[in-house]
């Protein structure tokens, strides 16, 4: 199994193809396209991201191999049972932390699995995302959960109930330290799905119990290559496992970008995590920073987090070039303490423990088109993708940050595309165009406050 994978790395290195481009991306924030959310019965804006992964499950007639964070969504484990009992080979796995039907999660008590937990027995994140969960599968809403909804409701359940193949980063024998926070899927190891959102009400549709909310901003690229579904497969595998076991995070072979070429794209893949052990420049923080030094014209991007500080140091570079430079980061974590959206805007806040993070290089012109998009109630910016030149995209699972580079599973593809960096450029301008730019002035007040505390 090794030797394979080594000869499949080898021998990928430098893929041509004559085909025209493979890619095609779908967001379900796109206010050009609309559809009816299936779960709760309502007109909205936005592409339909589970009908496109379920358009890929259909097609299925061999295989299928699902690696994603986290899925609750009925209709995708519906599916995918379907396809098993048609003598489809498929294959799951998931992050150990989602690896639950409704009646094993952690925060139900023992004594009581089918009503509401106390608010005071769990924090507040596990609350709501239960209580997602409970509203989600409660058809009848009676309160309760039984096991017939369960069977209709609790993805994880109609997966166990069917006895589909799942595995979780657990199975290494290890206790899941990093996170599998892949989201993609090949099927006939022909077609792959690469997605930022993982499959969930609030990944995709929107909360159950917030009517306003769309979903978390994300978005899915189906590559249509046999060379590009090798590529993940051989990803897969190393974590699915032979008979010497599975390999998740740094227990992974190492393996540097690969390349594909096509005759209108050019397509690289890097998977994490990386060891420290490694240069840093053949990370896959390290391959963005090598697409930033490319940059010449502009740079965009739309991130849940950016805190690797060698990536806004790339960025600061490409500034003293007059690159063109707009960054949005999800609101949550833009204006923390070790946020590089701090340095753009020429600023710098201080930990808990009155210090600084080390590294900070506050730009000393404040960057103007920096700051967080203004998103429905509920919804955050997942999105983890940049444009350069408005030619070549970056995507993946991978978050901008040293956990993703050193520990998680990730994949970061850069797809040079014309086409493809036009939809991504759409998104971006939508998500600009109401976007809140510059320093807010709560933190601006946080700042003075923290100074006078930390000075005591």
């Amino acid at each position: 199994m090794l030797k394979r994978l080594v000869w499949l790395t080898v021998s990928l290195g430098f893929s041509t193809s004559l085909l025209a481009s493979p890619f095609k991306a779908y967001f379900n924030h796109d206010i050009s396209k609309s559809y009816m959310d299936p779960y709760r019965g309502m007109q909205r804006l936005g592409s339909d991201l589970e009908e496109v992964i379920l358009r890929e499950i259909s097609r299925a007639e061999h295989s299928i191999v699902l690696a994603v964070q986290e899925i609750r969504l009925p209709r995708i484990a519906k599916a995918l049972v379907e396809k098993y009992r048609q003598g489809v080979d498929v294959k799951i796995i998931i992050e150990k932390d989602y690896n639950y039907n409704f009646n094993d999660l952690p925060i139900v008590a023992e004594e009581d699995k089918s009503t509401m937990p106390d608010p005071e027995e769990g924090n507040q994140y596990e609350i709501d995302r239960w209580s997602e969960l409970f509203a989600l599968i409660d058809l009848n809403q009676d309160g309760q959960v039984s096991i017939k909804e369960m069977e209709q409701r609790d993805a994880i359940y109609i997966l166990q109930r069917n006895k589909i193949p799942v595995k979780d980063d657990t199975f290494d024998l290890s206790m899941g330290s990093g996170l599998m926070h892949h989201k993609f899927m090949v099927v006939d190891n022909k077609r792959t799905l690469l997605s930022s959102a993982n499959f969930t009400l609030s990944g995709i549709h929107g909360d159950l119990l917030k009517p306003e909310s769309r979903g978390n901003a994300n978005a899915i690229i189906v590559a249509q290559s046999v060379q590009v579904s090798r590529l993940f497969t051989e990803e897969f595998y190393l974590m699915w496992g032979d008979q010497n076991g599975s390999h998740f995070g740094i227990d992974k072979i190492f393996r540097g970008a690969r390349q594909i070429r096509f005759a209108t794209s050019d397509f690289k893949v890097q998977f994490s995590p990386t060891s420290d052990h490694q240069d840093w420049s053949s990370s896959t923080n390290g391959l963005i920073a090598r697409e930033i030094h490319s940059a010449k014209e502009s740079f965009k991007a739309a991130l849940f987090v950016f805190s690797e500080q060698k990536l806004l140091n790339s960025l600061t570079d490409a500034s003293l070039r007059n690159v063109d430079i707009e960054v949005l980061v999800e609101r949550k974590f833009a204006y923390r303490y070790y946020s590089e959206v701090l340095d753009l805007l020429g600023v710098e806040l201080l930990d808990p423990k009155c210090r600084y993070e080390r590294g900070n290089q506050p730009w000393r012109i404040p960057l103007r088109k920096a700051g967080a998009p203004r998103l429905n109630y509920g919804d955050m910016l997942h999105h983890k993708f940049a444009i350069i030149d408005g030619k070549k995209v970056l995507f993946g699972s991978h978050n901008w940050s040293e956990a993703a580079n050193n520990i998680n599973d990730e994949f970061l593809v850069v797809i040079e595309d014309v086409e493809l960096a036009g939809q991504f450029e759409k998104e971006f301008g939508q998500l600009i165009q109401s976007a809140d730019l510059g320093l807010p002035s709560y933190i601006e007040r946080k700042i003075s406050e923290q100074e006078a505390q930390c000075a005591m």
